[in-house]
């Protein structure tokens, strides 16, 4: 019995490990599949008035920076898990910090991004929302 229990645990970190080393590849800027460079080509053709422009061109660094911050951290803390799997004595116990803070890492970013993404969408008009991205909004 005691066998199965500690493949259990080393089926949890495993699943625990792939899901924390992946997870971070989805991250993309609005999940648009645009890059901000795309984007900011984009909106140079849709916005003509030069201020408001650069005021879509802020939201989009920021979102950036927060993207890279991410990647930054994600990638970091997959480092500490990989040197937690490379250790014979490590316990499953020991990957529940990691957990914790990639949650709470997942959560933040997530916040982040969606609050720039309605920062921008209030930046733009609804015309310029759909041509940026394509969907109509839902009513």
């Amino acid at each position: 019995m005691k066998l199965r229990s500690r493949q259990r645990g080393q089926t949890l970190i495993i699943i625990f490990l792939g899901a924390l080393l992946l997870s971070g590849t989805a991250a993309s800027l609005l999940d648009s599949g645009k890059s901000a460079t795309e984007l900011r080509k984009e909106i140079g053709h849709l916005v003509a008035d030069e201020d408001r422009a650069l005021r879509l061109d802020g939201v989009i660094e920021r979102m950036e920076k927060e993207t890279g911050r991410f990647r930054s951290e994600h990638d970091d803390l997959g480092r500490q898990a990989l040197a937690l799997m490379e250790r014979h004595e490590t316990r499953p116990s020991e990957f529940g910090p990691l957990i914790e803070r990639a949650d709470a890492l997942n959560a933040g970013a997530r916040k982040t991004l969606l609050d720039l993404r309605f920062e921008l969408r209030r930046s733009l008009s609804a015309e310029e929302w759909r041509s940026l991205f394509g969907a109509a909004p839902r009513k």
